[in-house]
């Protein structure tokens, strides 16, 4: 029985490692990340390479609920066919995330960093190639918007392809701080930084810097526990960042975006001002005036998570979605001190792309990101399952 389970584990983590990969090309839709996930799901309920605990009703609880606020606010919708496109799609991600959180609960801890190992590669090709296209100007494969400004690379947007890469960044400079760890490989990692930095940066997108700044400071003040190793990192990212941000800003195109950037755009003005009509639209629409109507009721999308789901799900749908973030952050913080010791750094290190996100979540839709929901799977994994 127990050779059995060892090898669904094997096969397991190998077609979660090969999913993870995909997880970068979603231009599309449906992505090719997607139709893996939905196989990835037969095949674990057919196998039985899941596990649900008593933990998991609280949150599984608060997700039911939420969708059950998503269908009593179609009553109010105005659009049916976006209504029920943008439903299916929230439907998936919770179903999604629940996945995750049931097949992460059957592996132990070493699967998750195969995930981790797979996320950073896709990151690392997609940021390359962006950086080249950006560089080159090579308007005619896609990888850039906005007349060759933003990297997007296989993304439809430089807001959600900046914060992709901000957790594989943060678990680079995780792993460049492990002991014992050669010189080889701390060059390699130091590379892979500086390219998922680049790529942060040129995505232009002011939520991910922020984001950036947020994880990166976290994990200083945070994840390593010596002073000494965090004395060391901050010599090490300023000696390295600071003269490379410096050549970038002020001897590339990119210096005169990034100062357009870092001040107050027009379109800061409407996008405010948008929100604040959205707010008002909840005195009408207590209940949420439906899935994805906020561009039927607005003149442009909410740009944050929290304005959307308050006035497209209600007063209830809104406060339960901070309350399920809120419990996930918790819980985060709860087995980053229960977990085995080696692998404590790494869940705090999970924690703060949490917070990261949350902070995002801001000044972006991030409802259906894909990574959102992988990372908010994370916490409720059974950590007891030490591997």
């Amino acid at each position: 029985m127990l050779k059995t389970n060892n090898t669904k584990q094997k096969y397991m983590n190998t077609f979660l490692f090969l999913i993870t990969l995909a997880s970068s090309i979603v231009f599309i839709e449906p992505s090719p990340y997607d139709l893996l996930i939905i196989l990835l799901l037969l095949i674990s309920l057919i196998f039985r390479t899941y596990r649900y605990y008593d933990s998991h009703f609280l949150p599984i609880f608060l997700m039911v609920s939420y969708i059950i606020t998503n269908l009593i606010s179609l009553f109010f919708i105005k659009d049916i066919s976006t209504a029920f496109l943008f439903f299916s799609i929230t439907m998936y991600c919770i179903v999604m995330w629940l996945g995750y959180v049931g097949i992460l609960s059957y592996l132990d801890i070493r699967s998750l960093l195969t995930i981790f190992n797979a996320y950073t590669l896709t990151a690392v090709v997609v940021s390359v190639i962006g950086i080249v296209a950006y560089f080159s100007k090579i308007e005619s494969l896609d990888f850039l918007l906005y007349g060759s400004a933003r990297i997007k690379s296989f993304f439809k947007d430089p807001n959600v392809f900046g914060p992709f890469l901000i957790p594989p960044a943060g678990y680079v400079l995780w792993r460049s701080s492990k002991k014992n760890i050669t010189i080889f490989k701390t060059i390699i990692l130091i590379l892979t930084y500086i390219i998922l930095t680049t790529g942060v940066l040129l995505s232009f997108s002011r939520a991910a810097w922020g984001n950036y700044v947020i994880v990166m400071t976290f994990f200083i003040l945070f994840v390593n526990s010596k002073y000494i190793n965090k004395l060391k990192l901050i010599i090490i990212l300023i000696a390295i960042l600071v003269p490379f941000l410096n050549y970038l800003i002020n001897n590339t195109e990119a210096g005169e975006l990034f100062n357009r950037r870092t001040s107050l755009q027009t379109y800061d003005e409407d996008r405010f001002s948008e929100q604040q009509k959205a707010i008002d639209y909840l005195e009408l629409y207590p209940l949420g005036f439906g899935p994805g109507q906020s561009e039927e009721f607005l003149k442009q999308s909410t740009h944050s998570l929290y304005i959307r789901v308050f006035t497209e799900n209600g007063f209830i749908g809104g406060l339960i979605i901070i309350l399920f973030l809120i419990t996930t952050l918790l819980r985060s913080l709860v087995i980053s001190r229960q977990a085995p010791e080696k692998y404590r750094e790494f869940y705090k290190l999970v924690t703060i792309c949490i917070i990261g996100i949350i902070f995002n979540s801001f000044f972006v839709d991030t409802l259906h990101w894909r990574h959102l929901w992988f990372l908010l799977a994370i916490p409720w994994m059974n950590i007891k399952n030490k591997g």
